[in-house]
């Protein structure tokens, strides 16, 4: 959660599981990740609060027809939002007496909130509108504070902001390398057998595979 504390999970140091769909790209196979792209194309819908695990389900292909069907669009959930774990709902609640799960609880708390702020409308929809908005997002101020304040240290609502986001994305990225290239080595390996001399190859600079090459780069699409 913290990147500035070890990375091994532990009750003094929990992790964030990010959750990911991928919409691969054209010939892709299952079993062979040296098949997929250098690099994915990582997206995320913005809000904030948007999942892009959701949006990459749903609209990858339409991706693809803008950016090209060879790109693997690779949508995640930034921290605190959707399937990514531990989650920031303000509303969370313990279970109760009773048996009912907190998560429940929590749901129906947030649909309860949605359906009475459907009566308060936009900003200018009515002339105590704006007070009425103000008023809720100051209360729901309050429910993020109480459960920051309970926590503590490990609270996701300290570690969900810009710089622990791009890190993340990051890591996405170095996690990809590690996938491909233990397929590729592989494959490397299985392949080479000793051959004699043969028809020399044109060969390209260093340079010019540099530039080529997406290996290890961050390429992304956010939207707003």
């Amino acid at each position: 959660m913290d990147y500035r504390r070890p990375l091994n999970e532990s009750a003094d140091n929990p992790k964030v599981h990010i959750a990911l769909v991928m919409k691969p790209g054209a010939n892709r196979t299952a079993d062979d990740p040296s098949s997929y792209a250098e690099s994915p194309l990582l997206i995320n819908p913005g809000g904030p609060g948007g999942s892009g695990a959701l949006f990459t389900a749903g609209g990858g292909r339409m991706l693809q027809e803008i950016v090209g069907s060879q790109h693997d669009i690779l949508g995640f959930d930034p921290r605190g939002v959707g399937a990514t774990t531990p989650k920031a709902d303000c509303f969370s609640s313990p279970d109760d007496s009773y048996g009912l799960d907190g998560r429940n609880i929590a749901y129906m708390n947030r649909l309860n909130w949605l359906a009475t702020g459907h009566d308060v409308g936009v900003v200018n929809s009515s002339n105590v509108a704006f007070s009425k908005i103000d008023a809720r997002s100051k209360a729901v101020a309050k429910l993020c504070k109480r459960l920051d304040d309970h926590e503590g240290d490990n609270s996701v609502f300290r570690y969900s902001n810009t710089p622990n986001v791009a890190r993340d994305m990051l890591s996405i990225i170095q996690a990809w390398d590690e996938w491909r290239m233990s397929s590729v080595t592989h494959t490397a390996n299985a392949k080479q057998q000793p051959k004699g001399p043969g028809p020399s190859k044109p060969q390209t600079s260093p340079e010019l595979k540099a530039k080529e090459s997406s290996r290890g780069k961050l390429v992304y699409w956010g939207f707003s």
